[in-house]
């Protein structure tokens, strides 16, 4: 567990941030819950607004850790904003990870590598042709391959992230053995999630889906992890069958979106509404933090 101990860490308090993109993302992917949470519209803040932001919380409410996500962190026009809140978190000892599709990861895996980072690279299927329909983007497979691969000859800080489709777990199938040839120890799999941050499908069938990759899994030396409120249940009906669950205490987990729109706790993982809080640069970051996520700052247990 060692390549991912920083991503399983249930008791890291998390600043998710989501990167503006002022043209979107590269890819509409069908499995993509920020398009659907916090989708490319309004950005009200800079650069510099989010980097006094995580600096802030860093510094005055105890943060451990930033996961940046996209759109796609590594687009160019988002690149500038990811690498200067991963060198933030670098430089105060931090944890930093992003979550990037893998066609900008080639090109920015030394730069990546060499601060620590810890990357989540997304690949929906075996099948290059079924993984680029579920990106919409031709040879996204193929980039997101190469991606990793690059990124492996650096460091051991990576792990797939797949969201299983409905009716769609025959994707999985084949998946271990291009991890391993990849390099890539740990796979997170989790449930798609519907329009309101909602898994689409019982557990049951989520988890048949993990079942039928399991022994695969295991002969290439691919550790299954899965988590997060939408699987609780599963650790008891998973056990003793070789599946790490994770379990983060959402409590401790921020998302900063580039509206200000900041979502606390379990509504990290719901879409944004009329009721979400919102941040502005006028307001000092850990005030606002201790007036709507008062355990953000509560000693540890």
């Amino acid at each position: 567990m060692q390549a991912s101990q920083q991503f399983i860490d249930p008791s890291k308090r998390v600043i998710t941030a989501v990167v503006p993109a002022p043209t979107g993302c590269n890819m509409k992917c069908a499995v993509c819950a920020i398009d659907r949470f916090d989708p490319a519209g309004e950005i009200a803040l800079t650069k510099v607004d989010y980097e006094r932001f995580a600096t802030h919380l860093f510094d005055n409410a105890d943060a451990d850790r930033i996961e940046i996500v996209g759109h796609e962190p590594l687009l160019p026009e988002s690149w500038g904003t990811t690498l200067s809140l991963l060198d933030i978190a670098h430089v105060r000892g931090k944890d930093l990870a992003i979550i990037t599709n893998g066609w900008y990861l080639a090109e920015r895996a030394k730069e990546l590598a060499s601060r620590g980072t810890f990357v989540s690279v997304s690949l929906d299927s075996s099948n290059p042709e079924e993984h680029d329909r579920s990106r919409r983007t031709l040879g996204a497979f193929e980039k997101a391959l190469q991606g990793a691969t690059a990124f492996r000859k650096c460091s051991e800080q990576i792990i797939a992230l797949t969201f299983v489709l409905p009716q769609k777990r025959e994707r999985l199938v084949g998946l271990p053995k291009v991890l391993a040839d990849v390099g890539i120890s740990f796979w997170f799999i989790s449930p798609y999630l519907d329009k309101d941050g909602d898994p689409i499908e019982e557990n049951s069938s989520f988890l048949a889906s993990v079942r039928s990759v399991l022994d695969e899994a295991e002969k290439a030396g691919v550790q299954i992890i899965i988590g997060g409120s939408h699987t609780i249940g599963a650790e008891n009906e998973l056990s003793g069958l070789g599946v790490f669950w994770f379990s983060p205490d959402l409590e401790w987990y921020l998302r900063l979106t580039p509206s200000g729109a900041c979502p606390f706790g379990i509504n990290v993982t719901k879409p944004i509404t009329d009721e979400t809080p919102i941040w502005t640069p006028d307001v000092v970051p850990s005030e606002f933090v201790r007036t709507h996520a008062p355990k953000f700052k509560m000693p540890r247990a």
